[in-house]
Order: structure tokens, then sequence, then C-alpha cells
């Protein structure tokens, strides 16, 4: 189940600090890949977690490869993975260079 916490924050639409309520996801627990092994393990697979483990492990640096080559990856039904960028902007094409990229991501959708 996934659980969240309502709190006030300032409208920065508005100018006059009202506030409005938001929800705030509450994460119960971080899994790493190791136990995401162990449960995948657990049911009923005729895999053993090592095995399990070394297959997601490939997974995860095939993703980032293909992600840095610039691919979106659709995961079935769980969703889509990409890259998310965030720039600096400048008055002029010309002055814009790769120095004015500042922030990458991955973006699940």
């Amino acid at each position: 189940m996934i659980n969240y916490s309502i709190s006030p924050k300032v409208d920065m639409k508005k100018k006059d600090g009202s506030k409005k309520y938001y929800a705030n996801l509450q994460t119960s627990k971080r899994m790493n890949l190791e136990e995401l092994a162990e449960h995948i393990s657990a049911h009923n697979s005729k895999y053993n977690a090592g095995d399990v483990y070394a297959v997601l492990s490939e997974m995860v640096m095939c993703m980032r490869e293909f992600l840095l080559e610039g691919y979106s990856l659709q995961l079935g039904k769980l969703g889509r993975f990409s890259v998310k960028m965030g720039s600096i902007g400048e008055k002029n094409f010309s002055d814009f260079t790769a120095q004015n990229i500042n922030k990458l991501g991955v973006k699940f959708s």
C-alpha cells in the first residue's frame, strides 16, 4: 500500500502567502537488488536468488547503457524509463554549449 501524509505548503501562484495542502509520499522501506532477487526467488521460482540477482544485475547495467545512448525503455506493464535533462538557458543559440546542461536523471512513467 502507498502511504502518504498531508502538509501545508505556500501556494507559489499567490503572492499573499496563502497555503494549500499537498500529499507527501511516505516510503516504508528501500529494497536493494539482493533483496529483490531473494523475493523473486521465493515466489515458487526454479531459479535461486543468485541466478535471479545475476540477471537483474545485468539488466541494470544494460538499462544504464541504453539510457545513456538515448533510448527509452518500456518494461512491460511496469512502465517506461527514459533520460530527463535540465539546462540553463541562453539568449542566443550560438552561446549554448553542453556546459549549459546542469541536470541529468532517469524519468519513469
